[in-house]
């Protein structure tokens, strides 16, 4: 079972749709710092509830591009 914020940071993925979320876009809608979301998105990574869609979207405080994530859908086709 998940943790509450592994839900959280899938609710998150899964609001986002096809367009997905980047690891600081799901920072700031949770008010939350890097390292206690970047874990999570690993961890939903590795029960494949999250996978790396192959795109990538500019961070645009730092400038950094980062992984957009997208929920698998239930029943786990990735």
């Amino acid at each position: 079972s998940l943790t509450n914020r592994q839900e959280e940071v899938l609710r998150v993925a899964r609001s986002a749709g096809g367009s997905g979320v980047t690891l600081f876009e799901i920072c700031a809608i949770l008010a939350l710092p890097v390292n206690s979301v970047s874990g999570r998105v690993t961890e939903l990574v590795r029960a494949q509830l999250l996978r790396d869609s192959g795109k990538r979207r500019r961070n645009p405080r730092t400038g950094v591009n980062g992984a957009v994530w997208v929920s698998v859908p239930e029943g786990g086709i990735i």
